[in-house]
């Protein structure tokens, strides 16, 4: 394969991520650790009369540009529930249940073991399975792996997607009733009347946007959120036969988000000084909520929520699949990487328990893929 079809294929942007992660690791063990320090956390400011916004460099990532993260996840669950794969509701049951399964189960298992401690606020880390790592896997396994079943891990995938924004929203925003929570209502409402009039040009819903991340900075609510917002209001269906605002935005945001964004975001997010790391760490209730939520938790979520809803005749196995299929993508699910290293940042300020929710993070995950590939080469046959 030539490194333009490496380029092209749906795996790059897993190796981008994992060149990322490795740079970040090398640099947080390196002589040049304080100056990566001093990057990361460089001071940004800015000025307007009254208005103000100080931020550090990381802060910007999280908080700016991960923003088109969240815009391009929903339009792509909008778009597969309007007019995609999901128009039948029936298919997106399974998906749905899965999705639940593999919320509730690893949740449960972090907060039994930190229930009385004060890492409880991170019990939404292992909720999240990461797409594009998954997605990633799976497309050396395609002989393997059956077109119902890929619509199956679609589906769970933009589910859990969502649950994961929602857990955001409601759990991890510090609302305060200020001028800013109002104003960001009445863009709220501004974005709704462009959709209602359907408007097509997309440079609007953008702008107001824009205007809403920073309302909703300065009233305390995560300002990844203006991303869902859009998204939830960009138009399915266009006034002619051209693509649609929705499909023309999503097709811009792709190689930006994919390419850039992710990989900046790991590298920021991927600081980890071994120095202070001790093996003991890995043992505590926190690194194991998170280890045994993400890599026993999803597995045993999905499975089996999944097999009462089938059993039940809720839904139905994707075609061509058997249940030992079915597992494996359970396993893969449990890798957590990008979304559950986002919501370990928003719950923990101190730097050990930073670290130590970044290791397990990254060693769950790591297991998962490790599993879950060894499962896919060597247990399964080809459809």
């Amino acid at each position: 394969m030539s490194l333009k079809d490496i380029v092209k294929s749906d795996v790059f942007p897993s190796i981008l991520l994992l060149f990322a992660l490795t740079c970040a690791l090398i640099l947080s063990n390196s002589l040049f650790y304080e100056n990566f320090l001093k990057i990361i956390y460089f001071p940004i400011n800015f000025e307007l009369n009254d208005f103000q916004i100080h931020h550090t460099l990381i802060n910007i990532v999280n908080h700016g540009l991960m923003t088109f993260f969240f815009l391009l996840i929903g339009l792509e669950m909008k778009h597969h529930i309007t007019v995609g794969k999901y128009q039948d509701k029936h298919k997106i049951i399974l998906p749905c249940v899965a999705a639940i399964g593999g919320f509730v189960v690893p949740s449960l298992i972090y907060y039994s073991l930190n229930f009385d401690t004060d890492n409880l606020r991170g019990w939404a880390i292992p909720i999240a399975t990461d797409t594009a790592f998954e997605l990633a896997i799976l497309s050396f396994f395609k002989r393997k792996i059956s077109l119902d079943l890929r619509v199956f891990v679609l589906g769970f995938s933009l589910i859990d997607d969502f649950l994961a924004i929602s857990v955001l929203t409601i759990f991890y925003s510090k609302v305060g009733i200020t001028p800013a929570f109002f104003i960001s209502i009445v863009l709220v409402g501004a974005l709704f009347l462009f959709n209602y009039h359907n408007v097509q040009k997309i440079k609007y819903y953008l702008f107001i946007g824009f205007l809403l991340w920073i309302a909703l900075e300065k009233a305390g609510i995560h300002g990844t959120l203006a991303g869902v917002f859009i998204a939830l209001f960009v138009p399915v269906k266009p006034i002619d036969n051209s693509i649609s605002p929705l499909k023309r935005l999503e097709y811009i945001l792709t190689p930006y988000v994919y390419y850039i964004i992710l990989p900046i975001f790991t590298f920021f997010n991927s600081e980890l000084n071994f120095s202070n790391f001790v093996v003991h760490d890995l043992f505590t209730n926190l690194s194991l909520g998170i280890i045994l939520g993400l890599f026993f938790g999803k597995q045993i979520g999905i499975f089996l929520f999944s097999y009462i809803s089938i059993k039940l005749k809720y839904c139905c196995l994707p075609e061509n699949t058997s249940w030992l299929k079915f597992y494996t993508i359970g396993i893969l699910g449990g890798i957590g990487f990008t979304l559950s290293l986002f919501i370990g940042e928003i719950a923990f300020n101190d730097q050990w328990t930073l670290n130590t929710t970044k290791s397990a993070v990254i060693i769950s995950s790591f297991l998962s893929a490790i599993v879950g590939i060894i499962f896919l080469k060597y247990l399964l046959k080809e459809n």
